[in-house]
């Protein structure tokens, strides 16, 4: 569907471009090339100033924001390996970076990309969240697991080697 970029479109169309997309794609099976390509696609998306712009005016500012400081606490840890644990979890090559850098070049896809980037961060910390709580780092007790992301997300920004 082509669709002018400058207008943000519904996340239930966009969805549906994605869902008609992925029909096409192949299985993800992850490597050392695959981690590399995709920390190295994460870095060129997140330089690049006209699709960050193009991400606070769909995001907007707190969304926007999240992005950033998620991207930062990353760098801190090992992105190639928090990006294809998340795609392998949630069988979703869509998230790859690699393919979010595709699709952001590509004026038709340019809103899924940046719907994407936005849940690969909420996917990424939800994950290390989990482990921090199956390595027995950090108790949820009596609390949904949503709810301990959201008081996480602010220590990781703060404290990354958490």
């Amino acid at each position: 569907q082509e669709v002018n970029s400058s207008e943000p479109r519904d996340f239930t169309e966009v969805m549906a471009d994605l869902a008609e997309w992925q029909a096409t794609q192949q299985e993800f099976s992850p490597d050392v090339g695959t981690r590399a390509a995709d920390v190295s696609a994460l870095a060129a998306l997140m330089a690049d100033h006209v699709f960050m712009a193009s991400c606070q005016q769909t995001l907007g500012g707190p969304h926007m924001a999240f992005i950033l400081r998620q991207h930062d606490a990353l760098l801190k840890r090992d992105l190639g390996s928090e990006v294809e644990a998340v795609v392998v979890k949630y069988s979703a090559p869509n998230l790859r970076p690699v393919d979010i850098m595709r699709r952001a070049r590509d004026t038709s896809l340019a809103h899924s990309a940046i719907w994407s980037l936005y849940t690969l961060m909420n996917y990424v910390t939800s994950t290390f969240v989990a482990a921090l709580c199956k390595e027995g780092k950090v108790h949820a007790m009596r609390a949904e697991l949503s709810q301990a992301q959201a008081v996480l997300e602010k220590a990781i920004c703060v404290a990354p080697d958490i």
